[in-house]
């Protein structure tokens, strides 16, 4: 995680100036907006793609309260999330094993996660 901290400030600063290319209603006071994945492709490594970025705002709309980017590298779908206070969380799932790696600002957590890929190989 320790490239995702170098670019925690720049890859807020890029979000904040993106306009959204949709917008999902999460509660009554509550939305977030999908971003174009394209202007993020160099806070990932070089061989991997992004599925999907997403951005929460604060309350009264005027701060990106985190910023989620969801991609695949080989066979792992990782998720980095990024807060404006500067925490930050990355999950790393490998498809293969089914192991979940979690890094919640600095706490490690290993879960093993029953998967679709591991079902079709069974039938």
């Amino acid at each position: 995680m320790e490239s995702e901290r170098e670019q925690l400030e720049l890859i807020l600063h890029t979000a904040t100036n993106l306009e959204p290319i949709e917008t999902i209603q999460i509660s009554d006071t509550e939305y977030a907006e999908k971003l174009d994945p394209k202007k993020f492709n160099r806070f990932v490594p070089q061989e991997s793609w992004i599925t999907e970025v997403s951005r929460t705002l604060t309350k009264d709309g005027s701060e990106i309260h985190h910023l989620t980017v969801d991609y695949q590298l080989k066979n792992h779908r990782i998720i980095v999330e990024y807060f404006q206070d500067g925490l930050m969380s990355k999950s790393d799932l490998n498809r293969e094993t089914g192991i979940f790696l979690v890094n919640n600002n600095g706490d490690y957590y290993k879960y093993y996660f029953e998967h679709h890929d591991k079902r079709k190989s069974e039938e």
